[in-house]
């Protein structure tokens, strides 16, 4: 029956709250976040969905199957929440979009210490008022011990609820961790449906074993009560007589760890371009004065977004880089001229002046010089546009203030990025925040 056992004259806005528009708000700020400012659809899929299926997954075992819970909402079905799923993800994303910003600073390995710690704090907070709430307000039930001798709602979820709470939030952590080395960058499609099966699995099958056992547990519990000897089994016994099944997981998650380290080290080969930049011959101050630099008014990209130039365009700067999303890409840049420019060139050959710089993101590490020509011998510019690898991790650079740019260094050798790759890179002092 729908909404089964329905507690009356409950607040139905905490329900409306709790089940539908915190989660909803959630998903949305992961949404804006991952997708639209950090242009990372991949990390946000794979944050979201390993949650997702952790609903529709334990929770259905959970409340059909077990027993161990029951929802009394009005969207509720024989004790099973139709949108379970949307809970957890837009819960998870919720926290993920307050902590989140810590994330690139978790290189080290006391950084991903204090980021897990911090994560499974805040979770197993949230996790607990979540539960306090809605067992309070009669919509979610815990069948437990507590339950049983009519402690109170708090009591009922701080049973089983920081054991709970803290071990998916460690599991959820070590997702967010893996998801933000990997799949905030372009990487192909099979890599990501991959790495988001088996951090479902990580996630979902320590749950379901540990949900197997309090089941035993509780049968027993049931069964005492009414004075009739228990013969259900212990956890030790479920790994004795269940033992293929275990094997089997065992198996499974170790073939898939050895799998997913196989691909890593396949994605984390060095692939550096064979590129000399002409700039290396050039004395110092030559490599950052761009010449005349009236002769170029503006130069604006056709793409927005961490996909373009950088930094953003300034006559006075003359080394910019672009990282094209895949080797297909083109770089539209429209310029605007000066009226003495007479001749404009890429990397020496002559292009029309009416139309767009269109440049190919097909040649990693090769250098793209746009020269101007005015009619006076003296008055010439040049600028350069760097084409990144793919693989590279978009970079954003603004300048606030052009006389805080460094006077202009070429740096050799490998430049880490944190994808586990790095790449021999010619790059130009503009540092002033990524």
């Amino acid at each position: 029956m729908k909404g089964e056992n329905r507690v009356q004259n409950r607040l139905d806005g905490v329900e409306l709250w709790l089940t539908w528009v915190v989660p909803i708000v959630g998903i949305l700020l992961g949404l804006y976040k991952w997708v639209i400012q950090s242009h990372a659809p991949y990390f946000f899929l794979f944050t979201l969905i390993p949650p997702v299926l952790f609903g529709y997954t334990f929770e259905y075992w959970s409340n059909k199957h077990w027993r161990l819970s029951a929802w009394r909402t009005n969207y509720s079905q024989d004790g099973f929440q139709s949108t379970v799923g949307l809970i957890y993800g837009g819960f998870t994303q919720l926290l993920l979009f307050c902590l989140g910003s810590s994330l690139p600073f978790t290189s080290s390995i006391s950084g991903k210490l204090e980021w897990v710690l911090m994560l499974i704090v805040v979770g197993i907070i949230f996790g607990l008022l979540y539960m306090i709430l809605s067992i309070e307000d009669g919509f979610y039930t815990v069948f437990n011990a507590s339950y049983y001798k009519k402690e109170g709602s708090v009591r009922a979820a701080l049973r089983n609820g920081i054991t709970f709470y803290s071990i998916f939030s460690f599991l959820f952590s070590i997702i967010c961790m893996i998801g933000h080395s990997f799949l905030m960058g372009s990487v192909p499609i099979s890599f990501f449906l991959w790495l988001t099966v088996i951090a479902s699995f990580i996630l979902i099958a320590p749950f379901l074993i540990i949900g197997y056992n309090s089941f035993q547990q509780l049968e027993e519990y049931r069964l005492s009560n009414e004075g009739i000897e228990a013969q259900t089994d212990t956890f030790a016994l479920l790994l004795k007589h269940r033992k293929r099944i275990f094997q089997s997981i065992v198996v499974i998650l170790l073939s898939s760890f050895v799998f997913l380290i196989s691909w890593t080290v396949n994605m984390s080969k060095r692939d550096i371009p064979n590129y000399v930049s002409p700039d290396i011959k050039l004395p110092q101050v030559l490599i950052t004065a761009p010449g005349d630099t009236s002769l170029l008014v503006s130069l604006i990209p056709g793409k927005k977004g961490p996909f373009t130039l950088c930094p953003e365009f300034d006559n006075r700067i003359r080394r910019y880089s672009w990282v094209p999303q895949s080797e297909e890409d083109v770089l539209t840049l429209v310029p605007e001229y000066d009226d003495a420019v007479i001749a404009v060139s890429l990397n020496d050959r002559t292009i029309p002046k009416s139309g767009p710089i269109k440049i190919p993101g097909n040649k990693a590490g090769k250098e793209y010089k746009i020269s101007l020509r005015s009619g006076d011998e003296n008055k010439a510019a040049e600028y350069v546009v760097v084409v990144l690898p793919t693989s590279f991790l978009p970079l954003q650079v603004k300048i606030h203030d052009i006389d805080m740019v460094g006077d202009g260094f070429i740096f050799s050798g490998n430049f880490t990025v944190p994808k586990f790759r790095d790449w021999s890179m010619i790059f130009r002092d503009t540092y002033e925040e990524w």
